[in-house]
């Protein structure tokens, strides 16, 4: 038999193939040449087809680079706006007894229908400057006569607001936003915490205090008294014994 079925071919195919994935039945192993005789008839008639479609959907090359490229763009993006944000707040700590505290912000001089707009959290409203002077039909109860700002804020760009008596109530985020119109020229925030002042000492606190003072003081004195004794003491002991021994040397040279 000659072709795909003759004893002859079937032993040339199998010796091509590794000893431990040949068949072992003779069915088995007639399917086994039939399959391989079938796949190298398709490379033989279709060999760049396969290589074309691997090409394609090999990412490497240019079109890896561009994507990659891509990718490091939009990172880059991304940390530039977390760190805008970073440094566009600011925090301030201040303690119930002080008499203001002044939270910062800053524009350019708004000219055509400027509005200045401080509020805390999502939407109360704590103070509104507008051209014709401060707006405070929708301010927060809370905050009502207690804040101010300069009378030039909108030519000199300055937004700073200053909050008088300042309470633990105050602690939050402010934000302020300066606009033109419906436009907005600038955006601030700023997180305002306010704490309880340290506990003044009381008179006890100061008389044990002024005690242990005194107390150290007079320690401290007898410690370095004492010392200067035990030098002295010391000295005049090393004085003496030189004296006697030059007294010792010096009479037999009296005797001769």
């Amino acid at each position: 038999m000659n072709g795909l079925y003759s004893k002859h071919a079937q032993q040339r195919r199998l010796r091509s193939v590794p000893r431990h994935y040949r068949p072992r039945s003779r069915e088995a192993r007639l399917c086994h040449v039939i399959r391989a005789e079938a796949s190298t008839s398709a490379s033989r008639i279709i060999p760049k087809t396969s290589n074309t479609r691997s090409r394609r959907t090999d990412p490497s090359g240019p079109e890896r680079t561009r994507a990659m490229s891509l990718w490091s763009a939009r990172l880059l993006l991304l940390l530039f706006y977390v760190h805008r944000a970073a440094l566009g707040q600011e925090t301030v700590d201040v303690t119930t007894d002080k008499p203001s505290v002044f939270l910062r912000a800053s524009s350019r001089p708004l000219v055509s229908a400027p509005s200045v707009l401080w509020t805390r959290g999502p939407n109360e409203e704590v103070h509104q400057r507008v051209s014709e002077g401060d707006d405070t039909r929708a301010q927060s109860s809370l905050f009502r006569g207690r804040t101010q700002m300069r009378s030039d804020a909108l030519q000199t760009g300055d937004l700073t607001l200053e909050l008088k008596s300042p309470g633990l109530n105050d602690s939050g985020v402010y934000t302020c936003v300066a606009k033109e119109g419906t436009r907005e020229v600038a955006r601030a925030t700023v997180e305002l915490r306010v704490k309880e002042p340290p506990p003044s000492p009381s008179p006890a606190d100061i008389t044990g205090i002024i005690v242990g003072v005194v107390l150290g003081s007079a320690a401290l004195l007898v410690g370095v008294l004492s010392a200067l004794t035990v030098k002295r003491k010391k000295q005049t002991k090393e004085n003496f014994k030189d004296s006697l021994i030059g007294l010792v040397t010096c009479r037999p040279a009296a005797v001769l």
